[in-house]
């Protein structure tokens, strides 16, 4: 069997790398911001090119139900809602924003878990911040470059980086109960108050005499 030279071998690969068609990338900053109970705001900053930026409007400009559809794999996992999207059409940045229930997974004694989705890598963590990366195929030649920033409530203390009983890869932090149980107790007494409030309103409307006709 004749052997090829390796210097050939070499050229031909590197001719095919040449001749295969470049993979179009978008850049997108993903922010979640976790509260004291498990929920948060979701952030995803598109930065776009021109061409980008004018097929991004042609195609979800006056159509918000497909974006939220193409939005689904970064939501997949949460509960969303409330969406909203602002353009920045002078440096070609869309901003996507939504507000998730359920990102963290409640232990019990203070201890939340958060399940790193397989597809991102890094996790960094400085002070109460993980930072994360993945490349994700979004349509045929087009890939997304998301750098992700995950904040996790400030009070939150003992992060630890483990297996779930599925072999998933999750972060554990603990919150002080007392801390965050007296967080609960402001809104619970605030959704109290203004109950009552409705409450004697429509008490004082039934009670008020009846004007009589002059």
């Amino acid at each position: 069997m004749r052997r090829i030279p390796l210097i050939l071998l070499s050229i031909a690969f590197a001719a095919a790398a040449v001749a295969a068609p470049q993979l179009e990338t978008i850049n997108i900053d993903q922010t979640m911001t976790v509260d004291p109970v498990g929920d948060g705001v979701l952030t995803l900053k598109l930065t776009l090119d021109g061409e980008q930026f004018q097929m991004w409007q042609q195609k979800y400009g006056q159509n918000a139900s497909l974006l939220k559809r193409d939005m689904n794999p970064y939501v997949s996992q949460y509960e969303a809602y409330g969406w909203d999207m602002q353009e920045n059409q002078m440096d070609r940045i869309v901003t996507v924003t939504c507000k998730f229930k359920g990102g963290m997974l409640y232990r019990g004694g203070g201890i939340f878990e958060f399940r790193v989705p397989k597809a991102w890598r890094g996790g960094t963590r400085h002070e109460n911040t993980y930072l994360f990366n993945f490349v994700q195929p979004i349509a045929d030649g087009v890939v997304s470059q998301n750098n992700v920033t995950l904040i996790l409530p400030a009070a939150a203390s003992d992060f630890s980086d483990d297996k779930s009983e599925t072999g998933d890869r999750v972060i554990r932090y603990h919150l002080p109960v007392g801390g965050m149980g007296a967080w609960l107790l402001w809104v619970g007494l605030a959704a109290l108050v203004a109950g009552a409030g409705v409450t004697a309103y429509a008490e004082r409307g039934m009670k008020a005499p009846a004007r009589t006709a002059a």
